[in-house]
């Protein structure tokens, strides 16, 4: 029983040591991982961006567009009528040119700035191979045949308004300028060799109808005449100045970024008082299809 005893108080003296052993290493290894998580959370803090300020940032402005500039040539045919009424003290006199060839030549230079365009441009527009004939009073005399030239030319600034992309929105524009309407023969006929011409506006309105494809462009125009050759003044007694009217419409294809394909019609009428019953009357019309390069 003694051995007994001693075998059984070894035995529980063992089992207390291994229990204390346990309970030892048990918070040893609670002190590593304790460690570990630590470390972690330093490797992460450190590992992380920082949290951006909630204070707003003032942004720069943005930077605007860069200018644009190019040069377009315009080169057109189709037909014009020149219809020339004058009321003399000694009759009625007219030319009438009926529908006869004509050309047309334009040149722009523009640039492009934010939502602005600034251009020059020039347009000149002329029959071709016009002839005009006078029948004399006496039926069995022969009637005067003689070449005649209609034309007109026009110079001035272009400042347009762009609501949205080039060629893409509406653009809205003034044409500001001069210009001159004149009519020449080779042979003096009753009613003579002149010119018109004065300070104009031309309001232009530009419509997308599919954009940077097609456009159409309308555009009214009035002029104020400040000179009237003497030739007309003395055959109608008219005043030296008169005012024209008018407008041109254009329907353009977009063919390329730097081609297109315009169809135009303008008419233009123009008075001068007078001391007869009727006042002097011009009316220029032009039909025109041709294309623009932008250069």
């Amino acid at each position: 029983m003694i051995t007994s005893r001693g075998h059984i108080s070894s035995l529980m003296l063992c089992l207390t040591l291994l229990a204390a052993g346990g309970h030892a290493r048990a918070q040893e290894d609670e002190l590593d991982l304790e460690a570990e998580s630590d470390s972690d959370e330093t490797v992460a803090s450190e590992g992380e961006p920082e949290p951006e300020s909630s204070t707003p940032v003032a942004s720069e402005p943005a930077a605007s567009a860069e200018p644009r500039g190019f040069l377009t040539l315009g080169v057109s045919g189709g037909v014009t009528q020149r219809i020339i009424e004058i009321t003399g003290s000694d009759g009625f006199y007219e030319l009438n040119t009926g529908a006869v060839p004509a050309a047309a030549v334009e040149w722009r230079a523009a640039i492009e700035t934010g939502r602005a365009r600034y251009a020059f441009a020039v347009h000149y527009e002329a029959s071709i191979n016009a002839s005009g004939v006078q029948y004399p009073p006496i039926p069995s005399s022969p009637p005067l045949t003689t070449p005649i030239r209609t034309h007109r030319f026009e110079a001035g600034l272009e400042p347009t308004l762009l609501f949205g992309a080039a060629n893409a929105g509406v653009a809205l524009g003034a044409f500001v300028g001069y210009g001159l309407r004149a009519l020449a023969s080779v042979a003096e006929l009753e009613v003579p060799r002149f010119t018109l011409h004065g300070p104009m506006l031309r309001i232009e309105l530009e419509i997308p109808i599919v954009a940077r494809v097609l456009r159409l462009d309308i555009a009214p125009e009035v002029s104020a005449i400040v000179s009237i050759s003497s030739a007309v003044r003395r055959l109608g007694d008219t005043s030296s100045f008169g005012v024209a009217f008018g407008g041109e419409a254009r329907l353009r294809c977009l063919v390329t970024p730097w081609l297109d394909v315009q169809l135009e019609y303008r008419e233009s009428h123009a008075l001068a008082q007078s001391e007869n019953p009727e006042p002097f009357r011009d009316l220029e019309r032009f039909l025109l299809l041709g294309v623009r390069f932008q250069l």
